[in-house]
């Protein structure tokens, strides 16, 4: 008992964050998502739907597959933010170069000779730019692309991961 609350209320709670991430894959994404729901309710008693819940592989489905979109989430955040700060820096060249509290180097690789490459004039500067906005096209272009797949794979998962909602029936076992 000591256990098994905990490892129930573990899996309503991957089962509730899947209804909640295929809501909003829904609603932002074009897919079709199917729903897998539960064939037992609380009107058939806690221990039937408890049984019902631990049976079901959609129910582990869930939780993994939350758990590993989580790690994706913070891995895209991470390069959100670090993709969009460099981007920002880049754009920003022309305006701040030769502010004396700006610092445009660049630390060249060896094979380029290994030293750092100061940004001090306007063209050097509106170079840098240019860079920027290519970087802006190929972030956005990525983010959009991890979008798309982690919709087709949200999709995927939709099939077989549970997700609480209306009951469905049975199949039918003669």
């Amino acid at each position: 008992m000591l256990f098994g609350l905990p490892a129930v209320g573990a899996l309503l709670l991957g089962v509730a964050t899947m209804t909640v991430d295929r809501a909003v894959t829904g609603a932002l994404l074009p897919v079709n998502l199917e729903r897998h729901t539960a064939t037992k309710s609380l009107d058939d008693g806690v221990v039937a739907y408890a049984k019902d819940l631990l049976l079901d592989p959609g129910t582990y489905l869930s939780l993994v597959f939350v758990l590993a979109k989580f790690v994706v989430g913070i891995a895209t955040f991470v390069g959100l933010t670090v993709s969009s700060a460099l981007v920002t820096v880049a754009l920003a060249a022309p305006l701040l170069y030769d502010l004396p509290m700006a610092n445009y180097t660049f630390p060249l690789p060896s094979w380029l000779g290994g030293t750092t490459y100061v940004v001090d004039t306007l063209p050097e500067a509106l170079a840098v730019a240019a860079l920027g906005v290519v970087g802006l096209f190929i972030t956005v272009n990525a983010l959009n692309a991890l979008a798309w797949l982690l919709g087709e794979a949200t999709a995927l998962t939709c099939r077989y991961a549970r997700v609480l909602g209306p009951t469905t029936t049975a199949p039918d076992h003669a």
